[in-house]
C-alpha cells in the first residue's frame, strides 16, 4: 500500500496513534488525551500536506557544523548513595531504601539515528533524514543487540549473552511472542543499557544534584521536549539545557529503555542493583515528546513489553568505569 497520498497517510497515522494510546501502560497513572486528539489530527493534516514533511525548519542544520563527539560522547558519573523515589514499595522519597552505586559512564545524549545506522546498517525511526534526531521505534531486544554490536566494533566485551535458541522463562509477559533469552554480564566492559537505579541517579544529577523535579530544572520547558513545545515530534538531541552532570534530554524527547524488569526494591540497602530476576515489562524512563510535564520528572517510571517498539521509545548508552 502506498503512502504517497497525504490523506491515506493521515488515516494510517491516526489509526496508529489511537492504538498507541490504548496500548500505553503507566505506573499507577492515567491521562486523558481525547481533548487533544482532534487538534493532533488537524496539525497532522497540515504538516502532511505541506512540502518537505521529512524534515522541519527548526531542526535543519549543516552536518559539518556539528562536532563529531556528539555522536558518541560518554560522561563519567561519580558513584554515591541515594534514595530512589519510585524504586521503593513504600512512601516515595522515604529513606528506607538505600542504593549505593559505583562510578559509571552514561551517554551525554540519547542515541542518535546516525550512530544507530553506523552500527546496525538501517534506520527504524518514523522520522528520518535528520541524523541527530534520537533513534526511535526501537524494541528492548533491538536496544541490547545494538549495545552488543557497538561493543564488538570497538573491541569491547559485550554485556549481553543472547541465546536465540532458548525462551526466557523469567519473562512472564503474556503478550511477548519473542521472549529472547538474555543474560547480563555485569562485569563486561562493553556498552549496555543503564540500570534503572543508574538512570535515576544520573537524571537527578548524581552527587551534584540540586533536587530539581525534572532533569536539570524545575521548569520543564528549559530541559525537555514535551507536549507543550515539541509539535508532537522528536527533536534534535542536545538543544535544551543539560542537567547538573551535563546530560541532555533525560526528561522528554523519547522514553529511554533501562535493563531492569519493572518491579520495586524492598526496604534495605542495595549496591549496584539490577532489578528483579523476572517480570513482564522492561522499564522506560524520562517521558516523551507527546506527554504532559507530570510524566517528565526524574522519578516517573513506566513499563513496556520488551518486544514492543514505538516512535516514542529510544535509548541511552551506559558503561562500567
Amino acid at each position: 500500500m502506498t503512502l504517497q497520498n497525504p490523506l491515506m497517510r493521515v488515516l494510517l497515522l491516526n489509526e496508529t496513534y489511537s492504538a498507541l494510546i490504548c496500548k500505553r501502560v503507566y505506573h499507577k497513572k492515567r491521562f486523558n488525551m481525547t481533548s487533544r486528539f482532534s487538534v493532533f489530527q488537524i496539525i497532522l493534516i497540515i504538516c502532511l500536506l505541506r512540502p518537505g514533511i521529512s524534515g522541519y525548519n527548526s531542526d535543519h542544520f549543516s552536518e559539518s557544523s556539528v562536532n563529531d563527539s556528539l555522536k558518541h560522547e560518554m560522561v563519567l558519573v561519580e558513584g554515591g548513595v541515594f534514595y530512589p523515589a519510585l524504586l521503593s514499595d513504600t512512601i516515595p522519597n522515604k529513606q528506607d531504601c538505600k542504593v549505593i552505586l559505583s562510578d559509571f559512564y552514561i551517554g551525554k545524549y540519547e542515541v542518535t539515528q546516525e550512530l544507530w545506522i553506523n552500527v546496525m546498517g538501517k534506520n527504524p525511526s518514523d522520522i528520518k533524514n535528520l541524523p541527530f534526531l534520537p533513534v526511535e521505534t526501537v524494541s528492548w531486544y533491538e536496544a541490547i543487540e545494538f549495545c552488543n554490536k557497538l561493543s564488538l566494533l570497538e573491541g569491547l566485551k559485550p554485556c549481553y549473552i543472547i541465546d536465540s535458541t532458548k525462551r526466557d522463562t523469567n519473562n512472564l509477559a503474556l503478550w511477548d511472542a519473542v521472549k529472547l533469552s538474555v543474560r547480563f554480564d555485569r562485569d563486561a566492559n562493553g556498552y549496555r543499557l543503564p540500570t534503572e537505579a543508574e538512570w535515576e541517579y544520573a537524571a537527578r544529577g548524581g552527587n551534584k544534584s540540586k533536587n530539581y523535579k525534572y532533569a536539570g530544572s524545575d521548569n520543564p520547558g528549559e530541559v525537555a521536549w514535551y507536549r507543550e513545545n515539541s509539535g508532537d515530534r522528536t527533536k534534535r538531541v542536545g538543544l535544551k539545557k543539560p542537567n547538573e552532570l551535563g546530560l541532555y534530554d533525560m526528561s522528554g524527547n523519547v522514553w529511554e529503555w533501562c535493563w531492569d524488569w519493572e518491579s520495586v526494591l524492598p526496604s534495605g540497602e542495595f549496591k549496584n542493583p539490577v532489578g528483579s530476576l523476572q517480570g513482564s515489562k522492561r522499564v522506560g524512563r524520562g517521558g516523551a515528546y507527546f506527554l504532559e510535564e507530570e510524566y517528565l520528572s526524574t522519578t516517573d517510571r513506566s513499563g513496556f513489553y520488551a518486544m514492543w517498539s514505538s516512535n516514542i521509545m529510544g535509548l541511552r548508552l551506559a558503561r562500567n568505569k
